[in-house]
């Protein structure tokens, strides 16, 4: 082999070896941040014993997910590429529309109220919840008549809990809707197919 083709092969296999000390790089700044979060908000316990306690473990298991993803939001807000992008904003996007993409991250919460638990056969449970969204609201936020009536009478689910072993589980879960006056399952739900081109705008 000549030492120009030498040279090259050389530089193609620094490549890659920089390239794969990269990602192991990156990979372990996230795996870093991950455990950092984790550790700051650490994941509930799951009781999985009966159908009324499975779902509060459920619940439980959601709002940490929400919180722990504001902590990692607000964290990624100080990251080297948010800092590029803000840039490329300034320079192609109006301060309306900056204005409306750097609306801060809202942590929402939530009302649960158990309205019925019924146990169908030794392996299935029904029960029936009503949630409310009690997320506050800021000072120019007024809610229409349709939110308002959303926040005050919130909007009933059914949760279809399902004994594997000894475990209760969350096997479906359903939404009221008052102009079918009916049940849809919202959970599990069928993959989506890529068509939507919100993300593109």
């Amino acid at each position: 082999m000549s030492g120009y083709h030498a040279f090259f092969n050389r530089g193609g296999d620094m490549r890659i070896l920089m390239g794969a000390l990269v990602a192991v790089l990156v990979a372990g700044c996230l795996q870093k941040e991950g455990e950092d979060l984790t550790a700051k908000l650490p994941a509930p316990a799951a009781d999985t014993s009966t159908p009324d306690r499975a779902i509060k473990s459920y619940w439980a298991m959601r709002d940490w997910y929400i919180n722990i993803s504001h902590a990692d939001h607000t964290q990624r807000q100080s990251s080297p590429a948010e800092k590029k992008k803000r840039e490329l904003e300034d320079l192609l996007v109006s301060e309306e529309i900056n204005k409306e993409s750097r609306t801060p991250w809202r942590r929402e919460t939530f009302e649960r109220t158990i309205k019925e638990v019924k146990t169908e056969t030794e392996s299935r449970a029904v029960v029936l919840v009503n949630i409310k969204n009690n997320t506050q609201l800021a000072p120019d936020e007024v809610p229409d008549s349709f939110d308002r009536k959303r926040r005050d009478e919130g909007e009933m689910y059914k949760y279809v809990l399902e004994k594997f072993g000894s475990n209760w589980k969350v096997a479906e879960i359903s939404s009221y809707r008052d102009y079918k006056k009916d049940w849809d399952v919202t959970r599990p739900s069928k993959r989506p197919v890529p068509s939507m081109t919100y993300s593109a705008q």
